[in-house]
């Protein structure tokens, strides 16, 4: 096999300038760590540190950390599981995060202090703070009230620490989780956010154990291996990554093939954040040309990055108070680091395309998708005139190997990349797929339908008719009502009769909403009578616009009938929102318009949702009426309402309702559709909101104002 070609790209000027840099932040108290590890920063004295943490304890909150099984001795390699044990003996006064992960890939409410930190690695140091910018946080999460009894959470410390050095350290642990709580509301902070510090334990990594190391790894392969779906893989994925052997470093290579996300996610972490850095670069270049080797995305991305920081250590960022020439230079640096970082990139992507050809089917379907995302996500690439070439030739090698895909690629290439890929050379793959749809892929209906309209409107326009006549249809709204008409009063008999005697009443309803004509009406409404306020939303609520689009008063009636019948169903609260996301018009504006004085604040809150976005300039006055009026009936209790998460509720939380009845009117009298919104209505707004949520949103708003102002100035100075 050909020797792959290792790609080196920064010039010795721009390695200089680095250099200077790297030089001149380490008079700012920063030091680079071992090799392939990241940098750390000093902590100083680790008991001094410890003491000043624990003094800022709030009274009442006990958090203690402990190893699971109470072990304190761990080989290299090892998974270290930790629990978190967090209690009070003030009863009903403190809330706890469940909180488990983050999207970014690292969860950052609980903080590892380690001491001695050398020999102490942050393994994905170089992934947060390389070349690729900020990343979104955010995940699911619950509350529990923090009680005398312990609250448990089970972490592992290879998630934050790898230990490259065997001997004795330290541990504690400061956590965001708790807070405090406001009445019965879990989600309300009273004041700044409580951070907590544990008790320090100890423990001892022992030295490297090949023999040990080898025979864990024996036993994640089989399970790795297992063609039981019902098989938990999480634990083998994280043995691999975690591992940190040369041979774990092989198998989570030839295993990160783009066809389980959950192992996929785990090997790309461990080969980031392996200590094998320059052997896994050499050993994934070569992957690149192997026949039988699918280049997934993530593998591409994984390789880049490594590529990136074996040749480039990321230095500590400046301290906020450094000098300004400094940080301009830090960011003068990061941008070149960004530029350079893409033209890595772009040269695998040459290496890559010279190669798809020689792989196998399935092989080079995959690798085919990853030349087309890494190349739509370069812009730099796009003026290559080799890279128009390669991305000519990926559409027409795509049908071919298109069904060699796995399903929920093939989804989100016909829903999302549709365009990148169309061509006459796709229909016979999309027939196939559309009489034989993947059962792991239950959506790709909608966009296997769209995608043949669009190559071939007469053959998919009857495909259409005939779901739409069928009682079980194979596709959804978004593809059904791709038809041009406005109605289909053909099939009126047809869509009536489904309606009624069909399980699947949501997208006949839909359906029916979409193409009936006024000559339905009759049936539809004695369909309707009899269950008037206790069908399911999905259900009332197309119903409802079709009476409104054919019988516009009588339709509003059964709107407001609807909107007072509030034992069987909770639909009222969004009914007017709903309805009009489908049909919008004055009679329905009316009616939102007289909810804004309805007695539930959620359905207040909803029909200012509703006039935001689809109310003409008659629906502002009455807002701003409503709005007054809420802010003198609060003005004055802003107590009650500190902090409080917007949200609608019944019962247990009232006051979120309160606030999410605010930030509802704060939206829709700001970035109203029907009306402009001056400076001079946005600082009015900002006034009577009572909520720090509130204010907070609105200031931004105004910010956004401001800046879009002066940038349009400028452009039509530039201009004039």
């Amino acid at each position: 096999m050909r020797k792959t070609q290792r790609i080196y790209h920064i010039p010795l000027m721009v390695r200089f300038f680095i250099l200077l840099v790297i030089i001149l932040l380490t008079t700012t108290g920063a030091r680079a760590s071992g090799p392939g590890s990241g940098s750390i920063k000093e902590q100083g004295d680790f008991n001094a540190q410890y003491q000043q943490a624990l003094s800022a304890n709030p009274e009442g909150v006990s958090f203690n950390i402990r190893f699971e099984e109470n072990k304190t001795r761990f080989k290299q390699g090892e998974i270290i599981k930790i629990n978190l044990e967090f209690s009070s003996r003030r009863p009903d006064a403190y809330f706890i995060s469940n909180r488990s992960y983050d999207r970014s890939g690292r969860l950052g409410i609980d903080v590892y202090h380690i001491d001695p930190q050398e020999g102490a690695v942050d393994p994905l140091y170089d992934y947060f703070h390389g070349p690729l910018g900020g990343f979104g946080g955010g995940g699911l999460h619950s509350y529990s009230v923090l009680k005398e009894k312990p609250f448990v959470m089970t972490q592992e410390l290879n998630e934050w620490w790898r230990f490259d050095r065997p001997g004795k350290y330290r541990l504690y642990v400061t956590s965001g989780r708790a807070g405090r709580k406001t009445g019965k509301d879990l989600y309300a902070q009273n004041g700044p956010p409580i951070i907590v510090a544990s008790n320090i334990i100890e423990f001892e990594v022992l030295p490297q154990d090949p023999a040990w190391a080898e025979k864990t790894l024996r036993q994640a392969l089989p399970v790795l291996d297992s063609k039981d779906k019902t098989v938990d893989l999480r634990l083998a994925c994280r043995t691999l990554r975690f591992l940190g052997s040369p041979v774990a470093a092989k198998e989570m290579i030839r295993r990160l093939r783009g066809l389980n996300d959950q192992c996929d996610y785990e090997f790309s972490f461990g080969l980031i954040g392996s200590p094998h850095r320059a052997l896994i670069v050499e050993e994934m270049e070569k992957h690149l040309a192997s026949p039988d080797y699918p280049v997934s995305s993530r593998f591409f991305f994984t390789l880049s990055l490594l590529s990136f920081i074996q040749q480039n250590p990321m230095p500590e960022p400046p301290d906020v108070n450094a000098d300004p020439e400094l940080i301009k230079a830090w960011r003068g640096l990061m941008q070149k680091m960004q530029d350079y970082y893409e033209d890595l990139r772009i040269a695998y992507v040459r290496q890559l395309a010279s190669s798809v050809s020689g792989k196998d089917e399935e092989a080079r379907a995959m690798s085919l998708i990853t030349l087309l995302e890494s190349i739509n996500g370069l812009s730099r690439a796009k003026k290559a005139p080799d890279i128009n070439a390669t991305i000519e030739g990926i559409s027409a090698a795509l049908p071919s190997v298109f069904l060699d895909l796995p399903p929920e690629i093939q989804y989100s290439l016909l829903s999302y990349r549709w365009k990148q890929i169309a061509s006459p050379q796709m229909l016979p793959v999309l027939r196939r797929i559309y009489e034989n749809p993947p059962q792991t892929a239950s959506r790709i209906q909608d966009s296997v339908l769209k995608n043949i309209y669009d190559l071939s409107p007469d053959e998919g326009r009857q495909l259409i008719l005939d779901e739409i006549r069928s009682r079980r249809p194979r596709a959804g709204i978004s593809a059904l009502g791709l038809l041009p008409e406005k109605t289909l009063p053909e099939l009126d008999s047809v869509l009536a009769e489904n309606l009624e005697q069909s399980d699947e009443k949501e997208i006949h309803s839909r359906l029916l909403q979409r193409y009936a004509s006024e000559a339905a009406f009759p049936r539809i409404k004695a369909f309707y009578d009899d269950k008037a306020g206790r069908l399911a939303c999905a259900i009332q609520s197309p119903l409802l616009a079709y009476f409104l689009r054919v019988a516009p008063d009588q339709g509003a009636e059964m709107v407001r009938e609807a909107l007072a019948s509030r034992k069987d169903t909770g639909c009222y609260r969004s009914l007017v929102d709903n309805v009009a996301r489908l049909y919008m018009c004055p009679e329905l504006e009316r009616i939102a318009i007289e909810a804004l004085s309805d007695t539930d604040i959620g359905v207040v809150a909803e029909a200012a949702n509703m006039l935001g976005r689809y109310g003409s300039k008659a629906a502002e006055a009455p807002l701003w009426r409503r709005f007054e009026q809420w802010h003198e009936e609060w003005k004055g209790r802003e107590a009650e309402l500190r902090n409080q998460l917007p949200g609608i509720t019944s019962g247990a939380r009232p006051l979120a309702s309160q606030a999410y009845f605010e930030k509802a009117m704060l939206v829709a009298l700001s970035q109203a559709q029907g009306w402009l919104t001056d400076l001079e209505k946005l600082k009015k707004i900002e006034s009577l909101c009572l909520t720090e949520n509130g204010r907070k949103e609105t200031e931004a708003v105004i910010k956004s104002w401001n800046n879009t102002i002066h940038t349009t100035c400028a452009i039509w100075k530039r201009t004039n």
